[in-house]
């Protein structure tokens, strides 16, 4: 047990010992003088005997002491620190002790001094034997004593004309020291002065965090560098002018300002002989700050760039090499340097290919403003110019920049897009931080330039008839916008400052303009959307003409139905075409074919136009459910009495008695089969949507429409771009709902079941046939004329009948002999359509027998309310069936019809209504057609115009909410179902009113 713990005090002694091991402190200085801090082993350590780091850090002889070596130790610090003897003094390198000499002014401190302007010198410098004593000599012309003190050396003037004055590099006589020269008095006269209050008045037009956004202040450093650099620009020399340029940039370009009108006076003076690099406008030995008004819009469009970009090169992405230009607020140039990531203050980011061509990329982040507002630094404000390298020349090519903040007459003149009044400059700063110092305020500036946009945007050279193709093109020179934010200092540093953290937006866009391939898909689609529309507007005009002979009345708002109808079927495959077109040829290649149109010119009418493709489709959609919902439908009961009522007691029946009544239950079951089916679809949206859903947001399909060439799914960008979004969306459900519609056509009528067919199959087991008036002339028959004597019967008797039919033991069950062809398309004459209306009319008005009315009957069709008495319905139903059934059995002696098949162009064109037939005829005609064409007055038969409504509110709400897909599926199935139920209720009103069965009854 004794050994247990012994064992355990050790563990734990060895634990404290290796913990305090372990503990390095974080310093780097030591308290005593006599201690030095020990890199190596991390720790303070004392300096051996008669050494002492006199304040260098290290262990060394103090000032009057010389160091004394022991050539015997094996250590090269094994040295003693000896005091020199009295009116002796150690040499610079501490070996030995001299004395001063007779030009010295003897022992000062711990060394020699000298008089102002001489210098200490221990060496022969003919010779380089060291002296007696120390000695006092002057320097060389040009040349002035080292600030240290004692000086053991001189310096050179920054002019080599300047004369040693005590020390002080001064001009000689007759002259002035402007910055580094020695100028002529009167050419220094000439120069002028501009140290007035107004040359250093700094202008602020937009501060944020005050109530007043426009201020001014006399910046201390105009006061500084404006009136040096005005004068030496005058002189032709090079560093004044960046000044003066730089300083002009400080003023925002603002020709009111004295730095840009001293700048641009001096250009002007230079302009005939100037002109570099193809720009006219550049001036002599002076910085290019800034295009003319007439080269601002062409430099944008220019052919300076002559390589040829990609997409990526041997799977790598493209990368464009940027370099800039670097010079400080006193003009020196700094050189060049690699643009990477000095103007993302968001951090290093591997999903922000900012220089990589074609992606289009996007990032936002909140930086802290207060790290700029306590350097005083020259280097706190660089100044750059941009150039864009090029391969093909191994040149640079000079970039513009759209500085936002550009100031003519006191306003913002770059404010908005480009435009004839837009300036472009090349010399720009990211953070202005020198401005906002006074002299009130030297330690920290008392407002802040910071940026808060800077996007970089590069567009495709226009060229001409070779644009019509897809080949590889050149670009122009990049653009660079930049917008900075004027911010009060106070209102960043201050107690409970709320302004401290600024939004800044870093973007890449990569376009074209409206020409190349992209303008002839434009012209080729357009020509054929204008053709194929106005096609099919005559075409469906022309027909609506004929199946409404003699009513012109609604021939107005027929043409304005008909004018949306087309539209909105031709453009929303013109806009699918188009943006199908466009993802094709930029997604995934590494050749540039294409890019992306501007904003201005490719996104806004497309934007437009899909909006108005959606009101369009809208109006079809209510003309949809006007033309549905006011169908004349009328049940002709074909059923006969089975004889007279017996007497009482079962007597045989009287010669007056009445007949037995027809079951009414047959008509019933029909009529609530036909309103049950009125909404029924060939696609379930719930599912589209479900669908559309997942595969756009759960596996994230809609990332593959972001504004960049390759599918990656990391890149930081502004969303997706709207054309390529809806390529996107409209495939996926495209695809969805034609998947559905196939089921639906090879399957699901086949192999399970199908509505309108089985409706037509009820309509024929209970001997009732449908009419169904779409237009005042035209509709559609169903033929559904039992073949049995007798069909309310009981199981036994129904089972019986199909049995027989069967068998082939009865008549077919066509509307003519031989024929299985049930399903008719009716046009009408005027004169069969006015007696059925008639009738109708005598059911609303209440007289007591029809007869011939006034043109008011054909012009109009009837809705006639439930408060007709019953008495006048029952009378108008038997002479509406019976009228009916004269009509369809060739025994009315006015009205007959003919029945004929349709033609093969007929069959071709009658999906989209053209029309059949054109003319008049004295009879009617009737039309066999499939048995589920009829359709048309229901939901199944109008699927297209539903889907395609249902995928542009899908697009369109996308589009609005910023692409939530959520939001987009909710609205869009809400939508639907509203559409749904108004059809629904609308629909079952219209059969109650038009079959004559109470609305009650329908379930």
């Amino acid at each position: 047990q004794l050994m247990k713990r012994g064992r355990g005090w050790v563990v734990l002694a060895a634990w404290c010992v290796a913990a305090a091991v372990a503990q390095v402190e974080l310093r780097t200085t030591c308290e005593d003088d006599a201690e030095f801090y020990n890199a190596a082993n991390m720790q303070c350590e004392r300096c051996p005997a008669t050494q002492a780091t006199c304040g260098t850090g290290a262990c060394t002889c103090c000032a009057g002491t010389r160091r004394v070596w022991d050539a015997r130790a094996a250590n090269a610090s094994a040295f003693t620190c000896v005091a020199c003897a009295a009116n002796t003094v150690s040499s610079k390198d501490q070996s030995r002790c001299m004395g001063c000499g007779t030009t010295t002014l003897g022992i000062a401190g711990d060394d020699c001094a000298c008089s102002a302007g001489l210098y200490l010198v221990e060496f022969n410098s003919m010779t380089g034997a060291m002296l007696d004593t120390k000695q006092c000599y002057t320097c060389a012309r040009g040349t002035v004593p080292e600030s240290a003190s004692p000086p053991y050396s001189c310096v050179s003037c920054i002019n080599s004309l300047m004369l040693n004055d005590a020390g002080v590099c001064t001009c000689g006589a007759g002259t002035v020291e402007v910055g580094s020269l020695c100028v002529d008095d009167t050419v220094a006269a000439d120069l002028g002065s501009f140290t007035k209050e107004d040359d250093r008045t700094v202008k602020y037009y937009d501060v944020k965090g005050t109530d007043t956004p426009q201020q001014q202040l006399l910046s201390a450093t105009f006061a500084k560098y404006l009136d040096e650099a005005v004068k030496l620009c005058k002189l032709d020399d090079q560093r004044g002018c960046q000044s003066l340029g730089n300083l002009c940039a400080l003023q925002n370009f603002d020709d009111e300002s004295t730095a840009c009108a001293q700048f641009n006076n001096i250009a002007e003076e230079r302009s005939q002989r100037s002109g570099y690099h193809g720009f006219s406008s550049w001036p002599t030995d002076m910085p290019y700050l800034q295009y003319d008004a007439g080269e601002s819009k062409q430099v944008a469009s220019s052919d300076l760039v002559k390589m040829r970009v990609a997409f990526a090169k041997q799977h790598k992405r493209f990368q464009m090499e940027y370099y800039l230009a670097v010079y400080t607020v006193n003009g020196t140039f700094l050189g060049f340097e690699p643009l990477v990531n000095q103007f993302n203050l968001c951090g290093v980011d591997s999903r922000f290919p900012f220089y990589a061509f074609g992606f289009t990329t996007k990032r936002a982040c909140h930086y802290d403003a207060r790290h700029f507002t306590g350097n005083q630094s020259e280097l706190a404000t660089l100044f750059y110019d941009l150039y864009l390298y090029d391969a093909s020349t191994d040149e640079l090519v000079p970039v513009p920049v759209f500085y936002k903040n550009y100031v003519k007459g006191g306003v913002f003149i770059n404010d908005g897009k480009m435009s004839v009044t837009t300036r472009l400059t090349r010399r720009f700063f990211v953070v202005d931080i020198l401005s906002g110092f006074t002299e009130d305020s030297p330690q920290a500036p008392l407002i802040v330039r910071v940026p808060r946009e800077i996007i970089l945007e590069v567009t495709q050279q226009k060229t001409g008839k070779k644009g019509l193709t897809v080949k590889p093109k050149l670009i122009n020179p990049p653009l660079l916008t930049i917008r900075l934010e004027e911010r009060l200092v106070s209102s960043i540093t201050g107690v409970g400052a709320r302004h401290a953290n600024i939004k800044l937006i870093v973007r890449s866009e990569y376009h074209e303009e409206l020409v190349g391939p992209w303008l002839v898909l434009q012209i080729v689609l357009a020509i054929i959307a204008v053709g194929v529309g106005t096609l099919l507007f005559f075409g469906r005009v022309i027909c609506w003409v004929i199946r409404n002979p003699e009513n012109y009345l609604p021939l107005l708002g027929a043409v304005l139905m008909t004018a949306a109808r087309c539209f909105s079927d031709v453009f929303f495959w013109v806009l699918f075409a188009e943006s199908a077109f466009l993802y094709v040829l930029y997604k995934g290649n590494e050749t540039v074919k294409i890019l992306l149109p501007t904003n201005h010119q490719g996104l806004v009418w497309f934007e437009v136009l899909l909006c108005i493709c959606w009101v369009a489709k809208a109006l079809r959609i209510l003309h949809i459910l006007y033309r549905q919902t006011t169908v004349d439908v009328f049940i002709v009961d074909w059923e006969k009495t089975k004889g007279k009522l017996a007497g009482p007691g079962g007597q045989p029946a009287p010669t007056n008695a009445p007949n037995i009544p027809v079951s009414v239950w047959r008509t019933l079951l029909a009529v609530n089969e036909l309103n049950k089916i009125q909404t029924k679809r060939k696609t379930s949206l719930g599912l589209t949507l479900a669908v559309t859903v997942c595969v756009l947001a759960g596996c994230r399909g809609l990332r593959t429409a972001y504004p960049q060439p390759a599918f990656d799914v990391d890149i930081a960008t502004d969303g997706v771009h709207v054309i390529m979004a809806y390529a996107v969306c409209c495939f996926v459900m495209l695809v969805v709902a034609t998947l559905q519609v196939v089921y639906y056509q090879i399957l699901r009528v086949r192999l399970f079941k199908d509505e309108t067919t089985l409706f037509v199959d009820l309509l024929s087991v209970s001997n009732l046939s449908c009419f169904m008036l779409t237009d005042s002339a035209f509709g559609y028959y169903i033929h559904g004329r039992s073949v049995h004597s007798c069909t309310d019967t009981n199981l036994p008797g129904l089972c019986a009948n199909l049995q027989a039919e069967q068998a082939n033991k009865t008549a077919k069950r066509g509307l003519t002999d031989g024929t299985t062809d049930q399903v008719m398309e009716m046009y009408l004459t005027p004169a069969v359509a006015q007696q059925m209306r008639q009738i109708y009319f005598y059911l609303v008005k209440g007289v007591g027998a029809y007869q011939t009315l006034d043109s008011e009957v054909v012009a109009h069709r009837v809705r006639f309310s439930t408060s007709t008495p019953a008495q006048h319905i029952m009378q108008g139903y038997k002479a509406l069936n019976a009228f009916l059934k004269l009509f369809i059995t060739h025994t009315h002696p006015d009205h007959h019809y003919t029945v004929k098949p349709r033609t093969r162009p007929c069959k071709l064109v009658a999906p989209i209504e053209l029309p059949i037939e054109p003319g008049r005829n004295r009879q009617s005609r009737f039309y066999p057609v499939w048995s589920r064409e009829w359709n048309s007055t229901l939901f199944l038969g109008v699927e297209y115009d539903l889907t395609t409504f249902d995928i542009l509110t899908f697009l369109l709400v996308s589009f609005f909410s910023e692409y939530n897909i959520y939001a987009a599926a909710f609205v869009t199935f809400a939508l639907d179902g509203i559409v749904t139920k108004l059809r629904s209720w609308l629909g079952a009103k219209n059969i109650a009113y038009k079959t004559l069965v109470d609305h009650r009854f329908l379930l």
